[in-house]
């Protein structure tokens, strides 16, 4: 059949989809071998589309429910999906699903903002905070994309006051907000001024292959009144042994001391973090101490590694209460596990043994044939 025959059945055949549309509230859809559905919202723009493509250049005319798509009118491609109506083509839209005229990109991905994991705000409370305090870093993280996000990974760092702390998010589903937050405690007499929070988003895209977002938050620090020009240590929250050999068989203990320097009793809860890759824990009596007011209670961490583990290996321990925050940087060392010899000695034993009984049995055999025999 030639190309101008197929033309006038595609028109016949869009005019008829065109009237099933009008009666019945359903829709003409071109389906665009590169561009997809388009709307029928102008079915003579459409004639002449047709009337400039090949026929191999369309796949079908077919009734669709409606489609709140539009498209770009131009001189080479007469119909060109714009299927969020923004004004910017698809093929060259950063986020086709979602309205975005100004193609923001703030993390230079390719991917609309719109379209994207949005890092929307960083709160700090207080905005101020004295030394020797406690404050919390907040990030809301809005799922802009069509598809949940899982294993999120979200790293609070302060460089200049050596603070650290990661966040995990499990899940994160497409069109859903939340929010994240840690506590830090600021060190006891640390110098007044402005020191600057990162935050580190990482998400697994594929295996091997991570994104990252990385946004920035100031943190002011005032005087406590506390200080006299140096650091008071007996603000520390927990007394610990930064360094312990851990024994492959027995682990090893990390004894500390919690000190509660507040007038009214406290609530501590102790975490580690950093040890899931290549040990485990135990806290001794228990993660939660009850600490009256200007009294200490003690404990103990016990570290034990897994098989095979061995070298030096650096872990974090944090201790949270309602108003303060300490983190320790804490490190094992796991001793290799001595070489077990193979001693033949019970092997040898055994076997002189057997032989013995063997001659034994043999003896006994040959005297029961003489007697049997009359054999003297």
């Amino acid at each position: 059949m030639k190309h101008t025959d197929m033309r006038w059945i595609l028109l016949a055949l869009a005019a008829f989809l065109l009237l099933i549309a009008i009666a019945g509230n359903v829709e003409a859809a071109v389906y665009h071998p590169y561009y997809g559905p388009y709307g029928g919202e102008r079915f003579l723009e459409w004639q002449e589309a047709f009337e400039r493509y090949d026929t191999e250049h369309i796949i079908e005319v077919r009734p669709k429910k409606f489609f709140g798509g539009c498209y770009i009118a131009g001189i080479n491609q007469p119909m060109v999906a714009d299927l969020d109506c923004d004004g910017v083509p698809d093929p060259i839209d950063n986020c086709p699903d979602a309205p975005n005229p100004g193609q923001e990109d703030q993390t230079g991905n390719n991917l609309g903002d719109a379209c994207d994991l949005f890092l929307e705000r960083i709160t700090m409370s207080p905005e101020a905070v004295p030394d020797g305090r406690s404050f919390t870093l907040s990030l809301r993280l809005v799922n802009y994309r069509p598809f949940a996000l899982r294993n999120i990974e979200v790293f609070f760092e302060i460089p200049e006051l050596r603070l650290a702390q990661k966040e995990d998010l499990s899940v994160l589903d497409a069109g859903a907000a939340t929010d994240v937050e840690t506590l830090f405690r600021v060190p006891p007499c640390t110098p007044p001024g402005s020191y600057d929070a990162s935050i580190v988003v990482s998400n697994p895209l594929a295996p091997g292959t991570t994104e990252r977002f990385v946004t920035t938050k100031t943190v002011r620090v005032i005087p406590s009144g506390r200080c006299s020009g140096r650091p008071n240590e007996q603000q520390s929250i927990i007394s610990i042994l930064d360094m312990q050999d851990v024994d492959p068989e027995r682990g090893a203990v990390y004894p500390f001391t919690i000190v509660n320097h507040e007038s009214f009793d406290q609530n501590y809860i102790l975490t580690i973090d950093g040890l899931d890759e290549w040990g485990y824990y135990q806290v001794e009596p228990r993660s939660l101490f009850i600490v009256p007011a200007g009294q200490s209670r003690e404990g103990r961490l016990i570290v034990y590694a897994n098989e095979g583990a061995t070298g030096e290996h650096g872990f974090t321990l944090t201790v949270r209460s309602r108003t303060d925050a300490q983190q320790v940087l804490l490190t094992a060392h796991v001793e290799r596990p001595p070489e077990r010899r193979v001693s033949f000695a019970p092997f040898l034993l055994w076997g002189l043994l057997l032989f013995v009984l063997l001659i034994l049995l043999a003896a006994l055999v040959l005297i029961g044939q003489r007697v049997a025999s009359g054999t003297p």
